[in-house]
This record gives C-alpha cells, sequence and structure tokens, in this order.
C-alpha cells in the first residue's frame, strides 16, 4: 500500500464516522500534509472538536495538544508556566512540558474568544513556527498543524485581521442536512471504537516532503494570477502572503489526487482559502470554477436553482397548489438533469473528475421522490426498496 493509500484509508474512516463532513475531514488532512493552519467555523455541537480528537486518534507517535480558550485564559495555559529556577537567575523562561510548543498538532477552541496577550503571543507560532522564550527565538520544527474553532468570525473592527490571515483554510460547518445522515448519526457507535486505520507522525513527514516534491507547471501559476486578479474585481481581497502558503496546500491536494504535478482542476480547493466572510464563500468558488471549469460552474448553478425550485413544493400548504409546484419542478430538475448529462461528457471529454457531479446528479433524483412523497403523503423510497 502507498503512502498516500494509507492516508486515503484514514480519510475514508473518517467519512463513515462523520456526516456531511468530508470536505472538512479533507480539509484537515490538507492542513496537515501542508503544515498550515485550519480553521472550523459554525455553531455548538456541530462535531468541530470532535473531528479534529478523531483525526488526531489516528496519528500515532503523535504529541496533541488541546485547550478550551476563554477572555479569561492566560498565555501560561498554552504555552507554559514560567520556570521558578529561571525567574531566580532572572529569566522568564517557561515550561513548555505537555504545552503547545512541544505538541506535533494542536487544537484551540474558541480561538477568538481569547484575548489579546494570547492571540499576540500566538502570531509567531502559528505563521512561522516559532516560539520565543525568553526573548529567544526556538523553532517549533515538530509543530505540523494547529486547529482552531470558533463559533463566529471577528469583525472587521475587532483587530484581528492578522491572526484571522494565519488560518489559511476556513470551514464553515452546517448542522445535518438529509434525514438519513442525521439518522446514521444517530445511531452510530463508532466513536467509542478504536481507530481501525492509523499514520505515524514519521509517515506525516515523509509524506510532507514528497508533497514539497509535487510540480507546479506554468500553466497552474498562471490561473493562480488570473483568479487573483478576478478576485480583485469582485471585490474580494486575499493577500499575497495566502497565495503563496496556499501553493503547498494545492501541492498536497495534487498529491492525495494521485499526482506528481498539479493541474488547474486542483485549484478547486482554493475555494476554502480565498474568503474572509462565509457569505464570501460561493461566490469565490463561482469564480473559481469559472476559471478552471465553466461546465462544473454551470451545473452548480442548475443544481441549486433546482433546489430552490423544490422549496415551493415543500412550503405549499394547500392540496391543489402542492400538485402544480411539484409538476413544475419535476419539469425544472427533468430539464436540469439533462443539460448536466451533456456538461458531464463535455467534462470527462476534458479529462476532468465528475464524482461530485455524479452526486449531485444523484441527489437531484432523490429531491424528486422526496417531492412526490411529500404530495402523495407516500414514503415512495421505501415502496421502491419493497
Amino acid at each position: 500500500m502507498s503512502l498516500t493509500q494509507k492516508f486515503l484509508q484514514v480519510e475514508e474512516e473518517l467519512n463513515d464516522l462523520f456526516q456531511e463532513r468530508r470536505t472538512a475531514i479533507r480539509g484537515i488532512i490538507l492542513a496537515t500534509l501542508s503544515r498550515t493552519n485550519i480553521l472550523f467555523l459554525g455553531s455548538a455541537g456541530i462535531a468541530k472538536s470532535a473531528l479534529t480528537n478523531q483525526w488526531n486518534a489516528r496519528i500515532s507517535g503523535g504529541r496533541y495538544f488541546s485547550w478550551l480558550l476563554t477572555k479569561f485564559s492566560s498565555p501560561e495555559e498554552i504555552l507554559g508556566p514560567p520556570s521558578l529556577t529561571g525567574l531566580k537567575e532572572g529569566k522568564y523562561l517557561r515550561v513548555t512540558k505537555n504545552k503547545l510548543p512541544e505538541s506535533t498538532t494542536a487544537f484551540l477552541d474558541e480561538i477568538f474568544k481569547a484575548n489579546s496577550s494570547i492571540l499576540n503571543s500566538l502570531l509567531t507560532v502559528l505563521n512561522e513556527r516559532v516560539f520565543y522564550n525568553d526573548g529567544q527565538p526556538f523553532p517549533l520544527d515538530d509543530l505540523v498543524t494547529i486547529a482552531g474553532a470558533s463559533n463566529e468570525i471577528p469583525d472587521s473592527d475587532d483587530g484581528l485581521d492578522a491572526f484571522f490571515d494565519r488560518f489559511l483554510l476556513k470551514y464553515y460547518l452546517k448542522p445535518i442536512q438529509e434525514a438519513a445522515h442525521f439518522r446514521k448519526m444517530l445511531l452510530s457507535t463508532s466513536m467509542e471504537a478504536p481507530p481501525k486505520f492509523t499514520v505515524t507522525i514519521e509517515e506525516i513527514l515523509e509524506a510532507q516532503k514528497s508533497v514539497t516534491e509535487v510540480k507546479i507547471p506554468e500553466v497552474v501559476i498562471n490561473m493562480v494570477i488570473k483568479l487573483r486578479d478576478k478576485l480583485r474585481q469582485d471585490g474580494v481581497s486575499v493577500t499575497d502572503r495566502t497565495f503563496k502558503v496556499a501553493l503547498r496546500v494545492l501541492k498536497a491536494e495534487t498529491w492525495l489526487n494521485g499526482r506528481t504535478e498539479a493541474t488547474t482542476e486542483d485549484m478547486e480547493v482554493f475555494k476554502h482559502i480565498c474568503w474572509y466572510k462565509p457569505d464570501q464563500e460561493k461566490t469565490v468558488h463561482s469564480i473559481i470554477l469559472q476559471l478552471i471549469s465553466p461546465e462544473k460552474n454551470k451545473i452548480m448553478t442548475l443544481y441549486e436553482e433546482c433546489q430552490e425550485t423544490a422549496k415551493s413544493v415543500f412550503k405549499a400548504k394547500e392540496a391543489g397548489k402542492k400538485q402544480n409546484a411539484l409538476v413544475e419542478a419535476n419539469k425544472k430538475i427533468k430539464d436540469a438533469r439533462v443539460q448536466i448529462g451533456k456538461l458531464k461528457n463535455d467534462m470527462e471529454a476534458k479529462k476532468q473528475d465528475t464524482k461530485e457531479v455524479e452526486k449531485m446528479d444523484s441527489e437531484l433524483e432523490k429531491l424528486t421522490i422526496q417531492m412526490a412523497s411529500e404530495v402523495l403523503g407516500v414514503n415512495i423510497a421505501a415502496l421502491q426498496k419493497d
């Protein structure tokens, strides 16, 4: 089994464990492989900390540091208390045992609730992987990645822009949407079981070395430049540092996709990097797809339009209005699926990955059944199984 396959094996196990968290799971693996930081946003109770804990439970030989931050937290809790011996010698040295500076991976929950003394202390740790102890810089070569979590992002006038920018990969997590997935989550006992698959910290370091060797051809660099210009035109500001570090994530995505040279298709991962507020994510994703896969961008638009049309069926109260809405929605989805099929063929002709498109098409088929069940008052999916 190749090293890439080992990581994909762990990824698939986590996908079985968590419902509707596929992109976030890929994200934390990408952050680890690229030595970058990742931020999970969303309300309480949507598995931000559980996901991070389960990933770290599958790293053998690592040192995991996890802490919940509040406005009363002090740097000592994260970086270690001062050494009494050092104080006697007139030095302010921290005892870092079992603290973040000696960890290989870390998770900081409710990170934006921390006070300025902690946030300022973490700036160089997050970006340069450098920890200042008694004014002397100590490189944190063992620190692979830091994951942060928050219920909200900081306001622009909070002065936390530089700190927020240190979290390259950003994922806004929502509650589980599909009833079948929610049911699976309720009945699952997998969280209590030991991991089936793991990777060692040595394998992570070996994988990181392989990731650095991935080539980025000129055509991809030119597309990144076009992306920056297009984002600027649409009022989305992305720092130069973000684009520079994003290339490491691009290499990691390419490596996980089993290639040694990046393609423009791998750039879709930038949708998790180039936004500041969650409501920008859809715009950023559309801009990226316009550049790298106009066909997929059209498919995404058709899919979202069908989802919106279906809402009229579920919202209608009267039987007659429900039936009329169903007829209209069915026609809309049928026509859309025909167009999606043609666009999918165009993508295949360009040798682009269509797995996500196939998933969207399958979901539209399920949506048709759900709408009919709503109008007729019968579980058609259950009848089909019988």
